[in-house]
């Protein structure tokens, strides 16, 4: 009779701890990038540094706006936008705003792929499901409640044509990258 060894559960524990941390990490470089974009594109198109805040440690992920001591979330839709309004009075710096997530989102993936950085075929891929299940929420959000709810919607609400533009080179920028990797 041969004793065979059986394999050890480690190896598959390690594994999925890897695979865990390595999801999660590239979810959470995404989401800060995107958050990032938009703080960025705010100081580019004028709101002051002190006025906006990064929330990364609560669901969903944004920037805030000042409101006096209060932080303002996009959740807060009526607040927000009246305040997002004062800071960006036209059509041109909502948009610059809202789509700044996007932008450099789409810019770091694309760059992260193209000089083959560790994880590049993960971060890809959860960016593709990320962005399509946003795409479906917001649409949903939106057709329930009739008000923007995310920034596909919100840069519909702002420029059906920008919006709709932004929507799918963002997505059609996704899958080139993936199609890259």
């Amino acid at each position: 009779m041969s004793s065979k060894k059986l394999p050890s559960p480690m190896p598959d524990i390690i594994e999925w701890a890897t695979l865990i941390a390595v999801w999660s990490g590239a979810y959470f470089s995404i989401v800060t990038v995107h958050e990032l974009g938009h703080y960025l594109a705010g100081l580019l198109i004028g709101v002051p540094r002190r006025n906006m805040r990064i929330r990364l440690w609560c669901f969903p992920q944004h920037v805030a706006l000042r409101d006096g001591h209060d932080w303002v979330s996009p959740l807060e839709t009526e607040r927000f936008v009246k305040l997002a309004e004062a800071y960006m009075p036209t059509s041109a710096r909502a948009m610059t705003f809202v789509a700044g997530g996007f932008l450099l989102e789409s810019i770091v993936l694309l760059s992260w792929v193209i000089l083959r950085l560790p994880f590049h075929r993960v971060a890809i891929t959860l960016a593709i499901l990320m962005t399509l299940l946003y795409l479906v929420a917001d649409v949903a959000a939106f057709l329930k409640t009739r008000r923007a709810s995310m920034d596909f919607t919100a840069l519909f609400l702002i420029s059906p044509i920008f919006g709709t533009a932004t929507a799918v080179a963002v997505i059609a920028l996704q899958c080139f990258t993936f199609y890259i990797r």
